[in-house]
């Protein structure tokens, strides 16, 4: 079992957590507790959301797996095929495609993380140094919090 490290509320995977405090928070110049202070909060913020979204993958492969067991073996014409997406479809498993894709910029993806995340102006300011080492959610709380 991976030991844990117990920081800020949250129970960070011990290399990780080493990983974070002595590589990447003085690569970006954030401080340790203002890290892990915003990670917390980017945590607790999301957590409703991924229980949900883990929830409907639950509900999802549900579905996926009455329909096999009912319809065992490979899919082998084009009217199983058919059949088969229809089912999909009706579990919301595939979706129809958008009719004009858009494509977001680093820009606009910037501006939606500052309302998200409600960034005061001075660490707007501060958050246009993104460094390519901080990607993902360590992106965000620098964004967030940097100093």
């Amino acid at each position: 079992m991976t030991q844990r490290t117990s920081i800020h509320g949250l129970h960070v995977a011990t290399p990780l957590y080493r990983f974070i405090e002595d590589q990447v928070l003085p690569a970006v110049g954030v401080k340790s507790k203002t890290f892990w202070a915003g990670f917390d909060g980017i945590v607790k913020d999301l957590a409703p959301q991924n229980i949900a979204l883990l929830a409907e993958r639950d509900r999802i492969q549900l579905e996926m797996d009455k329909w096999h067991t009912a319809n065992p073996g490979p899919i082998a014409d084009a009217k199983a095929m058919k059949a088969y997406r229809k089912h999909l479809t009706s579990i919301g498993y595939l979706v129809p495609e958008p009719k004009s894709p858009k494509a977001t910029t680093r820009l606009e993806r910037s501006r939606w993380l500052r309302k998200r995340h409600r960034l005061q102006p001075q660490a707007r300011r501060q958050s246009d140094r993104v460094l390519p080492l901080c990607t993902g959610p360590l992106r965000a709380a620098q964004k967030r919090f940097a100093h």
